[in-house]
């Protein structure tokens, strides 16, 4: 039948919080066994990882696939994102997430809060914490219609951010380049 996939994009480390969506993953299968999480990215915790993922009995739940080279792609297979860092400083994969309309679930650490607006753009959790993770992912799953309202929202909010970042770094760039120019100018005349 019809998989809900769940995915993320991150370094296989500790900050990722990565063990704590495998734990999510062997909670949730028995309510959801159409459930499947798909993690992608390298690192030194992959055999921790997949060693976790078999001693919970979650292997047919959880998928590594590795280093990414195609991030839209990959994003294209997923139906929500999830992000349960315990460190993070800006969250790339959740940006890239929102901008092709997916609903994140992520933790409420580092830059991640600038960018999800909790139940509106998205779900924030709390680091660390499995029964926060367990909920978020829960609400999600069983919500197509918050899936769609906060995929839509997040969509709206990163194009809407993003296009004032790009007019502030075009200006930027134009300053600059008129700077240059002066600088260059006023070289030459010595």
């Amino acid at each position: 039948g019809h998989h809900l996939v769940v995915g993320t994009l991150a370094r296989l480390e500790p900050e990722k919080g990565l063990d704590l969506l495998i734990r999510a993953a062997a909670e949730l299968k028995v309510k959801f066994p159409a459930l499947r999480v798909v993690i992608a990215g390298e690192g030194s915790q992959e055999r921790n990882l997949r060693r976790l993922a078999d001693g919970l009995g979650c292997r047919d739940v959880v998928h590594f696939s590795g280093y990414v080279r195609e991030v839209g792609d990959f994003l294209s297979c997923l139906d929500i994102y999830v992000q349960p860092s315990r460190t993070e400083a800006f969250g790339l994969g959740v940006a890239e997430a929102m901008a092709s309309g997916l609903p994140t679930a992520v933790t409420n650490v580092g830059g991640l809060p600038e960018q999800v607006v909790d139940g509106e753009t998205g779900l924030l959790i709390l680091p660390d914490n499995l029964g926060s993770l367990t909920g978020a992912l829960e609400r999600l799953a069983t919500g197509p219609q918050l899936r769609k309202r906060l995929g839509r929202a997040g969509q709206a909010r990163h194009a809407e951010r993003f296009s004032l970042e790009q007019m502030e770094a075009s200006m930027r760039l134009t300053y600059r380049t008129v700077l240059n120019v002066r600088a260059n100018s006023a070289g030459h005349k010595l």
